[in-house]
């Protein structure tokens, strides 16, 4: 029986919390919740769901 793997899809932004995913994705959505002038938001944890 062959399976095949989802390397991507989209997914509703309140969904994506509940998503096995890469820390840039955090890094990604801090950046658009808070808009921070020089590009940089505090560092986002890695465990549990995020990933390196």
């Amino acid at each position: 029986m062959e399976q095949h793997v989802k390397l991507a899809a989209w997914v509703p932004l309140a969904d994506v919390p509940g998503q096995d995913r890469a820390v840039t994705v955090d890094v990604g959505l801090a950046r658009y919740r808070t808009g921070p002038g020089d590009g940089r938001v505090a560092p986002v944890p890695v465990g549990g769901l995020v990933r390196q």
